[in-house]
């Protein structure tokens, strides 16, 4: 009898990819050894099969811990599914025509995939194809960071140049000012000196009329 390996009752970790890849290969060996038996001999195998199968599918539930683990689990699944279509459809054509040549086909297909125990190949593949994926994507936020970048980098170019020119405007602004408080100043002073003239002249005339109504008494007195 056949020995596959289970998985303890306490074993919370996850599911090793080397002890799935052995069990598929007890999977394999048991469904070709069905499809040369005999009818009396085939029960047997078939119990077999259906408990490793049942231990592949409490395999395949555990949680995959890495994503390299994850890759090669997730080949070896695939292939768990085509090996079982493949036993599901054999043991139909055995239960309903015996051994034929359907069965045969069958039994054909299940050896070109003698190479799915040997999955390492198929593993690196697809390992690569992950790996190549997740570069591809990191290349681009890669690039949207660049943009991003940019963006920032000219929006605060802008900002700065107009604030560049608030200054510069702030700046006239305020020598302009400065030059029209400085007239305001110098038209005070033109002012008061005009008030200062007209007084003087305002008093000189009053002088002038003075001493002219004095001579014009005095001549009239006399």
């Amino acid at each position: 009898m056949t020995t596959y390996k289970k998985l303890s009752s306490g074993d919370s970790a996850g599911v090793n990819s080397n002890d799935l890849q052995y069990n598929l290969r007890q999977f394999q060996s048991k469904i070709k050894e069905f499809q040369r038996a005999q009818p009396a001999e085939q029960r047997s195998i078939d119990k077999e099969i259906k408990s490793i199968r049942s231990q592949l599918k409490s395999q395949f539930s555990k949680p995959r811990i890495t994503s390299e683990e994850k890759s090669r689990i997730d080949v070896l699944e695939k292939q768990f599914a085509e090996l079982k279509n493949n036993y599901s459809k054999l043991k139909n054509q055995t239960n309903y025509h015996g051994k034929s040549e359907h069965s045969d086909e069958i039994f054909e297909n299940i050896q070109e995939r003698d190479s799915l125990v040997v999955t390492s190949e198929e593993i690196k593949e697809q390992e690569f194809m992950v790996k190549r994926a997740e570069i591809e994507q990191l290349q681009k936020d890669m690039v949207i960071v660049n943009e991003m970048f940019k963006d920032t980098a000219m929006m605060v170019k802008e900002q700065g140049d107009m604030i560049q020119e608030a200054d510069t405007h702030v700046t006239n602004a305020a020598g302009e000012t400065g030059k029209a408080i400085g007239e305001l100043h110098k038209a005070d002073k033109y002012q008061q000196k005009a008030k200062r003239k007209m007084v003087c002249i305002f008093v000189i005339a009053l002088v002038v009329v003075g001493v002219l109504l004095a001579i014009v008494l005095g001549v009239v007195v006399f």
